[in-house]
Parts: structure tokens; C-alpha cells; sequence
């Protein structure tokens, strides 16, 4: 039988490729309070995914986390997340010149 954290993790990225932006309370404990960088790492994906609709919120958040992140499984998701909600935040200040 499969183990907790695979279910976890493929649940994480169904919940963020299907765009369910109501997990995205339930992602953000994953990615500050679980002990495993895997899903960490996989909830920060996630939230890059999802919090397009609120750039400045989540990117804030991600960057708090990146000061915080030990450990470096994790850290090769937030880095991408940060730089993908970053590239939001540009193209939507751009519209509004």
C-alpha cells in the first residue's frame, strides 16, 4: 500500500492543476506547518499555481518563506512559485499603465 506523503503530494498538485483556489488556506498549512520538504515543496508549487488571482498576497507570503526554508528539496519549488507570481505581479502592472 502506498504511503501518506505520495497521496499527499499527488493531492496537492490535482487540488492546484484543476485550479481549486479554495484549498489554497489548506496548501498555505501544508507549505508553513508540515515537517516534510517534499510536500512543502510541492504545496509552495501549488500555491504559484493558484494565487495568480492574488499575486501580491502569496508572493509576500512565499517570500517569507523562502527567508525561512531550510532545506534546499523545498526551497527548488518556492524559488520557481516566487519567480512565476513575480512575472504576474509585471504583466498586471503593465496592463494597468
Amino acid at each position: 500500500m502506498a504511503g501518506k506523503k505520495p497521496l499527499q503530494r499527488n493531492a496537492i498538485i490535482a487540488l492546484a492543476n484543476v485550479g481549486d483556489r479554495s484549498a489554497l488556506p489548506a496548501i498555505w498549512r501544508c507549505a508553513t506547518e508540515d515537517v516534510r520538504p517534499v510536500i512543502r515543496g510541492t504545496a509552495y508549487w501549488a500555491i504559484g499555481q493558484l494565487g495568480v488571482k492574488e499575486p501580491e498576497m502569496w508572493l509576500e507570503r512565499l517570500q517569507r518563506c523562502a527567508e525561512l526554508e531550510p532545506e534546499e528539496e523545498a526551497l527548488q519549488e518556492l524559488q520557481p512559485a516566487i519567480e512565476r507570481l513575480q512575472a504576474v505581479m509585471t504583466k498586471k502592472q503593465e496592463k494597468e499603465l
